[in-house]
Order: structure tokens, then sequence, then C-alpha cells
């Protein structure tokens, strides 16, 4: 007769709770450790995609400028484009990325000035009437459905192609989307914008090459210098005394928004003003201390190697008063990153670069923090520091 193996009567013994608990215990430790892990990987990879994106954007604007002597690709000028009629409250919102997108992936789009009728597409709410300026005959008609198609510097995967609803996330005269055959009379058809792999746009900051041909450091005139590398617009109407390399305003429709990109955040509010995180170079900065935005920009878009740390006797300058002498390029590209605000008042960076909160000093790169003791290598010998690097904002320089 064959032995029996199994259990008594034919019953297998149940787990005892001890053991239910032990099991369910070993699976939470893993979820803690595993989710983290997975978390990291997908932020590292939107990183990467991002960081990708810029590089061949950046690759293309040197393309464009190979072919074009030297040119910044754009559709419309620089001044234009920093105009305060493209910056105020109610400006017209145009962006510097959808300007530069008009001539690196929209030549078959741009159908003509505003002196030429295309009533047809008007009225099948197919094209847009794009332009910095709020005088109608500076304007061109665009086809938002053929940028990124024929023959283009900058071919766009349509993932990172999307247009930003007017008027929330993006600030603008003409909000919304045409609803009737009026609103397309106006050419209120939304045109696509680049964004990172968090849905964010894209800035494009590009330098005026008609600026300033020099800009010194200078212990008597350290604001006339500053105004020379950048400006909130173009035309004085701000107050400032003439052109400069950069203008705020050619990215006023982003950096003026309610409802910025995928994660929908107020770039308006400023850091005084809210409990979260508020963008020191956004709109509410721009109302609530104008001169430590622009603070924060010359530490943005300033080349950090660049800078007279002395004056003609030898005295060293203080830290708030050095500005940048060269730009980071003549393009700078700029994803505001991983929390989706560009220089987040919450960003880790912002405490290791300021004291006070809400700006950054160029000088930072050569001195500590509320300090005027120079940052040393590890050799104890003077050095300078990228302090933008230090946020998880993504920048990159094209051009000289």
């Amino acid at each position: 007769m064959p032995r029996t193996t199994g259990p008594i009567g034919g019953r297998r013994r149940a787990f005892t709770l001890i053991e239910i608990l032990l099991v369910i215990a070993i699976i939470g430790v893993l979820i803690a450790i595993l989710v983290p892990a997975l978390g990291g990987a997908r932020e590292a990879a939107r990183k990467a995609q991002s960081q990708t994106l810029l590089t061949s954007l950046g690759n293309a604007v040197g393309a464009f400028g190979n072919d074009n002597d030297g040119r910044a690709p754009g559709l419309f000028g620089v001044r234009d484009m920093g105009h305060s009629d493209n910056g105020g409250m109610g400006g017209e919102g145009l962006s510097a990325m959808e300007n530069m997108l008009l001539a690196l992936s929209g030549s078959e789009a741009v159908l003509g000035r505003n002196d030429v009728s295309y009533n047809g597409e008007v009225n099948q709410n197919i094209v847009a009437l794009v332009g910095p300026l709020s005088a109608s005959d500076s304007k061109y008609w665009v086809n938002p459905s053929l940028i990124g198609t024929g023959d283009a510097y900058f071919d766009i995967s349509p993932e990172f192609f999307v247009a930003q609803t007017r008027g929330e996330q993006q600030a603008a005269a003409n909000a919304g989307p045409a609803a009737n055959e009026d609103e397309r009379a106006m050419g209120m058809v939304e045109i696509p914008d680049l964004v990172d792999a968090w849905g964010q746009p894209i800035l494009a900051w590009v330098k005026d090459e008609f600026g300033a041909t020099q800009i010194r450091q200078s212990a008597t005139n350290i604001t006339l210098e500053r105004e020379k590398f950048v400006q909130i617009d173009s035309d004085g109407a701000d107050g400032n005394t003439g052109p400069a390399w950069f203008y705020w305003n050619s990215n006023a429709a982003f950096l003026r928004a309610t409802a910025l990109g995928k994660k929908r955040y107020d770039m308006s509010a400023g850091p005084s003003g809210t409990d979260g995180a508020a963008s020191i170079i956004g709109g509410g900065m721009r109302e609530d201390d104008p001169d430590h935005m622009l603070y924060t920009m010359a530490a943005l878009l300033g080349a950090s190697s660049f800078s007279s740390l002395q004056d003609a006797g030898g005295s060293p300058y203080m830290s708030a008063d050095l500005i940048p002498t060269s730009a980071r390029g003549s393009v700078v590209l700029h994803s505001a990153g991983r929390d989706g605000i560009y220089l987040s008042t919450e960003d880790s960076g912002l405490a290791t670069a300021t004291v006070d909160g809400d700006h950054i000093e160029f000088g930072s790169n050569f001195y500590g923090p509320g300090t005027e003791d120079r940052i040393l290598d590890d050799a104890g010998k003077p050095t300078s520091v990228d302090v933008i690097t230090d946020f998880d904002d993504l920048i990159t320089g094209v051009g000289n």
C-alpha cells in the first residue's frame, strides 16, 4: 500500500496571522524602496529628454546662423519682441520661442503681411495674425498647422509642440481661441509652442546684436552699464536709457501667464505675495521689484567667468556692483526644469546664491552670498562658479 506524504486528512496548513503580516510588511518595504526609485528614473528621463531637446534646438539655431550671416532666427526683430506693446498685461503676447520657430520650422507657415487678404483661410479658422507690435500693418498671417512641415531647420516631435491657451497659459491681448467668425477675422488662432518633457514652455532669450558694442565694469556708472546688458523693454517705456543686449518683454507672454503650461503655475505671483513657489523673474517680481528682477536676469544670461573684479586703482568691487561683460550666448535656451517654474523661490539653488530670498546677483559667481570673500577652489585660489547651475532649470547658451 503506497504511503501518503501530504497533510493529515488531505488538508493544507493555513498561513498564520503573523506570517500574513510579515508578507505585507515585506511588500510595503519593497514598495517604499521601488516607488521613489522609479519616480527618480522617470524624472531623470524627462531631464535627459529636455536637455536633448535644448541641444537639438541649439544646433538648429547654429545652422540657421551659418546660412544667414550669423543672424539669430526670428520672423520679427529682437527690439520689436522687446517692445512695450509685447510686454504689458494686455500685450500682444508673442513669445521669443514662437518667433524663433516661425523661422526655424515655419517658413511654409508664414503666409504674408497683414496687407494681403486671406479671407478664405480666416473663415476656416486655420490662420493666425501674429506680431509683437500693436500696429496691424506690422503683423503677419500664419498657418499654425504648417509649422514644422516642409524643409525646416528644426524637426519637432508632436509631443513637444503644444499650443498654450491665450489668456491663461499665455498672457496675450487676444485671449482664447477663435470662437466665431468675428474672432477668426481678428486672427485669434493659437500657434504651437515648444515645451519640455514636463510640459512647460521653453524660453528663448535672444541677444540684440545692435545693442551696446561693449559693456564695461564701472564703479561710477553701475546702473547705466547694467542697463546695457538687460532691460525690461526696448523702447524706453520703463524709463531706461537705451538699447540693451536682452529684453524681459520678449518672454512676457509666459512670465506673466496665470496658468503656465501643463502644470498651470501662476507666473504673475510675486515672491512677497504668495505662500507657494514663485518665479524670481516672473511677472509678479516685475511688479514687486523690477530692479531685483534685472539683477537676476544678469546672473541668468551673463557668462559667469567674464567680469572685471577690480577698478582701475586695483580696489575690489562689491559683489552687488558686479555686472556681466559677456553673455552666456547670443541665444540662451531656458527650461524651467522639474519644478516647472523659472528660477523658483522654492528651488534649493536660491538658498545657496542669495541672502534675501528674492533675487540673485551676478557677483555671487565670484563672492559668497552676503560677503565680500572670494570663492576659492580646492587649492585655495580665487575662482568663479555658475550659481544658476544650482537650480533645477536647464540652461543652454548658443553662439557668442
